[in-house]
């Protein structure tokens, strides 16, 4: 018995399973389910048929008929049918990340590693819509992408997918399509991928075929939704009157901007991970000044932004006036202020972070073959770059930043990955492992303090 519970924990698994079982541990203990949870309850109870619900959210408010027909359906039910559920959602989201990027020699190391980084994710932003609402909607499709990505791994390595494997894999892109910032990173990937592996094999894969149509027809189905044009008015009325006034340059200003102001209200722990990751993986490889310049000024703003100006406020007072810039519509960069410094500045030093942060990815990974984290941080960061076409843009987070957030935390573990292939690199693996298990238990305390 002992030797078969050594093979099952072998490979990684151990960490799957942790994720798992602190996730059921922690969604226990939620205690009440409000907001959108209420609201979902309400029209799984109310005895009106599920189809016309549906039919009525489309043509109404919403295009998420899939997610919002699955919500209904467990939003009523004990709660811990969706505990055992999500928390099985959790594990399939680490294995879907091991089996797309951890090589199987490093998978015991790094598989741990990230299920450490995911346990750091703040469990709060998965309650500010409703617990049950919010994971639905937000934590499930960032699963069942990455699961729906796997097919593509399989035919670049050319391995082939079992028979059961096929329906698995459009089940989960169809489900992680019905959310629109997942079904642009799909849309994206899929053509990606299917062009580069026509390109590679001279011929097309069938099946890639299929998935891209689907994600296709997924984009068509949201973009007709009558219900997100109503929505969308209604959201323009309520949170950005001036919203209709943006032209589509203005517009990818605000999702420039916003995305750092998430960066420095939500998302500090894993841009500064990964900043710092970055700046010491590139002055222990490199002794280049230029590289080492590159590396440091991501690390520098961040900081700057997150922590000098909490940490020390009475010093660096300017320093929180200047981060709100990033999260406040009113200084959005318009024809009308495009001359004034206050207001380019803030685009400025958004583009610099984003490209000195791309620029040390490519750096540490030498070459375009080796170009997925960098890939994997431009589709992250557009994720999230989209909402500035949305009028929710600042009053939605964090929930949108999550698939930003996975992006950068997948990079973390990339780069350790990359490190493990170099010569004396063991002091800066161990030097960040049992770092980031600290922050995980930290992070395991502070979530349940928050719950109760």
């Amino acid at each position: 018995m002992k030797e078969k519970i050594k093979d099952f924990f072998k490979d990684g698994r151990a960490a799957i399973v942790l994720v798992i079982v602190l996730e059921i541990i922690i969604t226990l203990l939620v205690g009440t389910f409000g907001r959108d949870d209420e609201f979902f309850t309400n029209l799984g109870t109310n005895g009106e048929n599920l189809f016309s619900i549906l039919s009525g959210r489309y043509n109404t408010w919403s295009s998420r008929v899939i997610i919002e027909g699955i919500l209904i359906l467990i939003a009523p039910l004990n709660k811990i049918v969706w505990v055992v559920l999500n928390a099985l959602m959790m594990g399939l989201l680490t294995w879907s990340v091991s089996k797309l990027f951890i090589e199987k020699e490093n998978k015991s190391k790094l598989n741990m590693i990230f299920a450490l980084l995911f346990i750091s994710y703040p469990v709060s932003f998965m309650a500010s819509a409703g617990w049950k609402a919010t994971t639905i909607n937000y934590m499930w499709p960032l699963a069942l992408t990455f699961y729906s990505m796997i097919p593509i791994k399989k035919y670049y390595i050319d391995e082939k997918l079992k028979w059961f494997e096929y329906p698995l894999y459009s089940l989960a892109l169809i489900f992680a399509c019905n959310m629109e910032q997942t079904c642009a990173i799909l849309f994206g990937t899929y053509l990606l991928f299917m062009i580069l592996l026509i390109i590679k094999e001279k011929k097309a894969r069938p099946y890639m075929i299929v998935q891209f149509i689907l994600t296709h027809l997924s984009l068509v189905f949201i973009l007709k939704s009558p219900g997100n044009a109503i929505r969308t008015n209604a959201e323009i009325a309520s949170t950005f009157r001036d919203y209709e006034c943006l032209s589509f340059i203005e517009k990818l200003g605000v999702g420039l901007t916003s995305s750092i102001g998430d960066i420095i209200k939500w998302s500090q722990l894993p841009a500064c991970i990964l900043s710092l990751i970055i700046v010491f993986s590139i002055y222990s490889l490199y002794k280049e000044k230029l590289f080492r310049f590159i590396a440091m000024v991501p690390a520098v703003l961040i900081t700057y932004f997150t922590f000098f100006g909490t940490i020390f406020e009475n010093i660096f007072r300017y320093s929180v006036d200047f981060s709100i810039i990033f999260m406040t519509p009113e200084l959005t960069l318009t024809t009308a202020n495009v001359n004034n410094v206050s207001s380019m500045l803030p685009i400025f030093l958004a583009l610099i972070y984003y490209l000195f942060t791309l620029l040390s990815i490519l750096i540490l990974f030498k070459t375009l073959k080796n170009g997925i984290p960098a890939l994997i941080y431009v589709v992250g960061l557009l994720s999230r770059i989209i909402l500035g076409f949305s009028p929710t843009v600042f009053i939605s987070a964090p929930r949108p930043m999550i698939f930003f957030d996975f992006a950068m935390l997948t990079i973390i573990v990339l780069i350790m990955q990359m490190l493990l292939k170099e010569e004396n690199k063991e002091k800066i693996i161990n030097l960040f492992s049992n770092g980031i298990g600290i922050v995980a238990l930290i992070s395991v305390l502070n979530n349940i303090m928050f719950i109760l």
